[in-house]
């Protein structure tokens, strides 16, 4: 039996690209059944639902709308609603194969996909997702938490902020003529890397700070565990941080921001050990013998008794080690930045006072010469490293009075003008010397036991602790 060929006009070719890799991914997390549990299905909704078991067969996998706009969003890096129609018309039936069921034109309208936004931005559903997506993903990398990372950053862009809006106005020093958004991000701390446990995206006008502790009361509900350490930059150093984690029996490993008492706090500490008697840890990258030891730090501890009161008006009582701390690689990057300023002001303020000659401006007091020099060496910080010292030569010319030819008769005065010359500019290598010792320190604060958390420990700790906003800036516009 002879078989008529097929029609070319019968066959429609689809790219499979990344999207099957993606969609299966999402499936192993258990995303579709996540939010098939926390949201549920409207009644009168027809097609893909947000989780579509009541369309498909108990043996077959359950498939989520969310899935597919995600594989969306990572295969072609676009977030816009609109164009994702036309993508899931473009791969209709291979999104019809994935899922096990006919996909229709509408599944991705930007209706339906603005539908499942405002389910999403439901706090409480968002929340129970990602506890939930936590329990999976802690069943699948076994981990054993005992560390979290805390960490807040922004997002700039050129948008005009509106009143219930996203994109405010808010305190960045990169660009703060553009509106920002926050995000605080929580994750386990595992070493080199961490696992992501929970976002908080807020507006960009809200205070770092601000966020910390509800981000903290959500690890606790997810974890379910008790003495954990966390782990932040210096915006988690505010006492009522502090405070509620000591009163829940966690603990905390942060470097203190230089405000309030903190000051005069570094200053004493570092007239101790700088200036003092007080003997300093030496501190290596590694304590494995088999290793060569490598020196990144020195320091030493101190403690005190805190106590608050916050608005709950319960006193809390706790004591706090102080580490106090010196990077040598920040000490070295700093003390090559003073260097690159001495070098540039020495330059500056040796072509003050150039050679006479045509259009070379001099300076004729000693008043004018000291205030541009100190302009100098104010803009680039070494005022106290860099002193000068200045020759001043007088010369007299003679001329006659009025105009016209001279003569053995006519009236004749003599002009008098002072420049100043700068013959030598020293450095003042006994106070760069001081400044150096000076740089590099940093105050940490913790309430953990040394026994549990040594000095040298903590340090390597908190130096390897994973940034998660570590390549955030890529969503900034440039500068």
């Amino acid at each position: 039996m002879t078989t008529q060929p097929t029609s070319l006009t019968e066959i429609q070719i689809e790219r499979l690209d990344d999207i099957p890799l993606l969609i299966g991914l999402q499936q192993q997390l258990g995303l579709d059944v996540i939010i098939d549990d926390v949201i549920p299905r409207h009644w009168r909704h027809q097609g893909l639902s947000l989780g579509q078991r009541d369309l498909l067969p108990p043996s077959l996998s359950a498939r989520l709308l969310i899935v597919g706009w995600n594989a969306y969003i990572l295969s072609e890096a676009d977030h816009r609603k609109v164009a994702v129609e036309r993508w899931g018309v473009e791969h209709q039936a291979l999104l019809s194969e994935l899922f096990g069921t006919s996909v229709r034109r509408t599944d991705f309208s930007d209706d339906r996909l603005s539908q499942l936004l405002t389910q999403l931005a439901d706090d409480e559903a968002w929340r129970s997702i990602e506890q939930k997506l936590w329990s999976n993903s802690i069943s699948v990398y076994q981990l054993v938490p005992d560390r979290v990372r805390l960490d807040a950053t922004r997002f700039s862009g050129y948008h005009t902020p509106c009143d219930d809006g996203l994109m405010q106005h808010g305190y960045n020093s990169n660009t703060p003529q553009l509106a920002q958004v926050k995000l605080m991000a929580s994750s386990i701390d595992c070493g080199a890397s961490g696992h992501l446990l929970s976002t908080e995206v807020v507006s960009g006008e809200k205070a770092d700070d601000r966020l910390y502790l509800p981000t903290i009361d959500d690890v606790r509900q997810m974890v379910d565990e008790s003495g954990l350490l966390y782990i932040g930059d210096s915006n988690m150093s505010a006492i009522e941080i502090r405070a509620e984690l000591a009163r829940k029996g966690d603990f905390y490993l942060i470097p203190l921001a230089k405000v309030g008492g903190v000051p005069a706090l570094y200053e004493q500490c570092l007239r101790f050990i700088v200036c003092g008697s007080q003997p300093a840890t030496l501190i290596y990258a590694s304590d494995n013998e088999s290793q060569s030891p490598q020196l990144i730090a020195a320091g030493h501890e101190t403690t005190r008794d805190q106590e608050t009161t916050p608005a709950s008006g319960e006193t809390i009582t706790w004591q706090e080690r102080i580490l106090v701390v010196r990077s040598l690689s920040k000490a070295e990057k700093q003390f090559a930045t003073l260097e690159r300023n001495l070098q540039q002001a020495t330059a500056e303020i040796l072509v003050l006072t150039p050679d006479p000659g045509r259009g070379r401006q001099q300076i004729c007091t000693a008043a004018e010469l000291d205030a541009k020099v100190e302009a100098i060496k104010a803009t680039y910080q070494v005022g106290e490293y860099l002193h000068y010292t200045a020759e001043c030569e007088e010369s007299v010319q003679t001329r006659y009075i009025g105009r016209g030819r001279g003569s053995a008769n006519r009236q004749k005065k003599e002009i008098r003008s002072v420049r100043y010359q700068i013959t030598q500019v020293i450095r003042d290598e006994r106070a760069i010397r001081q400044a150096y010792c000076q740089m590099g320190w940093q105050l940490y604060a913790t309430n953990q036991l040394q026994a549990q958390l040594p000095l040298d420990e903590a340090v390597r700790l908190y130096r390897a602790a994973p940034r998660i906003e570590r390549h955030f800036h890529l969503f900034n516009p440039p500068r």
